[in-house]
């Protein structure tokens, strides 16, 4: 029998993204033993998760983010099969816009083109496209755009780490009370 101090993993934080962790070790096909999450804070009212917006976008620099973001995408695409016919993030996939100026177009373009190799559905958008596509925005000073017209919103970031850490804590994650 394992001591009540010992664990195989332990993850500090059980925000959503220690309880995606949790998660996907609880579930993996050769789990450890004995998983713990440390949490000083096990309502959740002042971690960062609550606190968050929510975002989800693919509009990173390297393949390794963009990786990450199209993972928490195959899992909300997968919500209800995984987690049951009542749960839902509240997906909104209403895109993301990241502007640049000048000075900073050449990394914008060149930040597109991973995305776009990555799988990633990007619009650029010049000062012209900007303006028809968001008549609000005053692009005077506006290089260039990109636009993720897929796979990139917001949803409730308490309702996605709270599905992780129940289905976490289903198969044997524990959550001490700790810091």
């Amino acid at each position: 029998m394992a001591h009540e101090n010992t664990a195989d993993v332990v993850i500090i934080g059980g925000g959503v993204v220690g309880s995606a962790v949790a998660y996907a070790l609880t579930h993996a096909a050769h789990p450890p033993r004995r998983v713990v999450i440390v949490e000083r804070d096990t309502t959740y009212r002042e971690a960062s998760t609550p606190r968050s917006a929510g975002g989800i976008r693919q509009q990173f620099s390297t393949p390794e983010n963009i990786a990450m973001s199209q993972a928490t995408l195959a899992l909300i695409a997968d919500l209800k099969q995984r987690f049951g016919p009542d749960a839902d993030v509240s997906f909104r996939e209403q895109g993301y816009l990241l502007l640049a100026s000048h000075e900073g177009q050449g990394i914008l373009r060149a930040n597109v083109d991973v995305q776009r190799a990555n799988g990633a559905n990007i619009e650029w958008l010049d000062p012209a496209r900007l303006a028809r596509r968001f008549p609000w925005l005053d692009v005077t000073d506006i290089a260039a755009g990109s636009f993720g017209t897929t796979g990139e919103g917001w949803i409730d970031p308490v309702a996605l780490m709270t599905l992780l850490r129940t289905a976490a804590i289903a198969k044997g994650c524990e959550v001490r009370r700790a810091e």
